[in-house]
């Protein structure tokens, strides 16, 4: 529910400087957090952007200590990315774009860096332990990739889905899109990424096979 004693002080006072200096954090939280997640801006800079726009002065090790403690963070960690793979994986016959997953951190969105992940998912590729099976039937089993990932007693990442781990560093949720996708785009084939998605399934379907 909004509160309208704290809109009217925003519209007063957008920098909040009636607050004490403790409580403008939670004030400013999130005018200190969009540029650093969706702008990509360094602590540094926010930190500068802040004390000039908004007459709130803090050193960048406060800004470090905050975002730790609002669990905001501008890299993907291991766990995350491994949700978004099997939030894709789910995705992957829809031919579903992996632009309309978003990773929610302390309230607010950002966009998947496409570029990591592919490093992250070529990398799990390569360090995989490679199955004595040749390509055929077995690899593309029909089986659930939720169940998949949940038998997966060989990798030491095990990522879990929100409703199961509420306390999860982020959630990944699928954005709508502002445009409904045209026909045409719907049938274009899969990104990169989502192959790579594609091909990391196929080998856990073999490996959870032969095991």
């Amino acid at each position: 529910m909004n509160n309208p004693t704290r809109q009217a002080s925003e519209v007063s006072d957008p920098a909040f400087r009636h607050i004490p200096y403790n409580a403008r954090w939670g004030y400013l939280r999130e005018t200190i957090s969009r540029p650093y997640i969706e702008e990509g801006e360094k602590i540094a800079k926010v930190a500068k952007r802040m004390k000039t726009e908004y007459f709130f002065h803090a050193q960048p090790r406060q800004y470090k200590y905050h975002f730790r403690k609002w669990n905001i963070q501008k890299s993907t960690s291991a766990k995350v990315n491994a949700e978004i793979i099997k939030r894709q994986a789910k995705r992957t016959r829809e031919n579903a774009s992996i632009s309309d997953l978003r990773i929610v951190q302390g309230g607010l969105k950002k966009e998947v860096n496409k570029n990591k992940l592919k490093r992250f998912l070529n990398d799990k590729i390569r360090r995989r332990e490679k199955p004595s099976l040749q390509s055929g039937v077995f690899v593309r089993w029909n089986l659930p990739y939720a169940a998949i990932v949940a038998n997966d007693h060989s990798s030491n990442n095990h990522a879990s889905t929100v409703a199961s781990h509420p306390t999860s560093p982020a959630c990944v949720i699928v954005n709508s899109p502002d445009q409904p996708r045209t026909p045409s785009a719907q049938g274009e084939g899969a990104s990169p990424t989502t192959q790579l998605v594609r091909q990391k399934a196929y080998f856990d379907k073999a490996n959870l096979l032969i095991q």
